[in-house]
């Protein structure tokens, strides 16, 4: 006997009109501002046992669908309407709300023309004015913070073909009591038993070209876009993770846009599957293509090591050049 068909989102509820095997998508909670504030620097990477330089990146992709088990074409069905989902608190709690503020960001930075990545100040700010023009409570300033950050980089987006971006999925959408997945060192090993959005995503991941990745650690997404293999990502996480992973992405100058989970927990969670598939989809021909500031910031960086400074100013003279040499050679905004 196969397995039991699971509920839309794996938990019970769903939130939006879905097809036969989808599960809901996320947006998010409590949202800290300050983690927009980190510095990118090298990152360890325990959870990466490999290099994603030269082509490596597109093996990783191609062995990652071979080692998946019992692969399942996608369903054509009709959407069928669903129940609210719980939220947590700090998010809208009814989709309505949720597409009203949704509504509000993208008039709100098209009205302004804001351009990212913007500061935490600017977020906050355009954040409450979003709040106020839906007519929603303050709590969900946060929330907003987020659907306005994911307007701000939209276009960005929209120019990154598809087989240079990198979709991050957490390992919490799974259906905890039944996934028969498997795990190795850079995350869960999806066996397409169709019980879970994981599933459904993934499927999309591969149909579109993108590299996807069903993980909780962040280590490979860094070594990702270090490698300058990845220049555009799109994620699904709870807040813990947002706050590893963006603010490194908002460092390294790649565009992001960020699904946050109706609801934390690790385990059996929730989100906004729509929206989610909405951003994986995003491709417009003919806009500006982002730099791809990476290759940049290796440049740079190269010029200030002890030989270049040599080379370029001599030795150093006395203990005040030597000072200041140390402070040269010191990692710094230069780039």
């Amino acid at each position: 006997m196969g397995p039991s068909r699971r509920s839309p989102n794996g938990t019970g509820c769903t939130d939006s009109p879905r097809s036969t095997g989808s599960s809901v998508s996320a947006l998010t909670a409590d949202f800290p501002f300050s983690v927009f504030s980190f510095s990118l620097r090298p990152f360890p990477s325990p959870l990466l046992p490999l290099s994603f330089s030269a082509g490596r990146l597109r093996w990783y992709a191609d062995s990652r669908r071979s080692e998946r088990m019992n692969p399942k074409s996608a369903e054509n069905s009709a959407d069928v309407p669903a129940p609210e989902c719980a939220t947590q608190t700090g998010i809208p709690p009814s989709r309505r709300q949720r597409d009203r503020l949704a509504d509000a960001a993208r008039a709100r930075v098209a009205r302004v023309s804001a351009v990212p990545p913007l500061t935490l100040a600017e977020l906050e700010a355009h954040a409450r004015a979003v709040v106020a023009e839906a007519g929603l409570d303050e709590s969900y300033v946060p929330y907003a913070a987020v659907l306005v950050h994911n307007e701000a980089w939209r276009d960005a987006l929209a120019a990154v073909p598809f087989d240079r971006r990198l979709l991050l999925l957490p390992q919490c959408l799974r259906d905890a009591d039944a996934c028969p997945a498997v795990f190795d060192g850079l995350g869960l090993l999806c066996r397409r038993c169709g019980r879970c959005a994981i599933d459904e995503l993934l499927a999309e991941a591969e149909r579109l070209g993108y590299v996807a990745l069903v993980s909780e650690g962040t280590g490979a997404v860094t070594a990702m876009i270090e490698s300058g293999q990845i220049e555009a990502f799109v994620g699904a996480s709870c807040l813990s993770s947002l706050q590893e992973i963006f603010p490194r992405i908002e460092a390294a100058g790649v565009p992001g846009v960020a699904i946050p989970l109706l609801r934390d927990g690790c385990r059996n969670t929730a989100l906004d599957l729509d929206r989610l598939l909405e951003a994986m989809r995003l491709r417009r021909d003919g806009l500006p293509r982002p730099p791809a500031i990476e290759p940049i910031r290796r440049e740079v960086e190269g010029w200030f090591t002890p030989a270049v400074l040599d080379e370029l100013l001599g030795p150093a003279r006395d203990t005040t050049e030597r000072i200041a040499r140390d402070w040269l050679l010191r990692a710094g905004k230069r780039w």
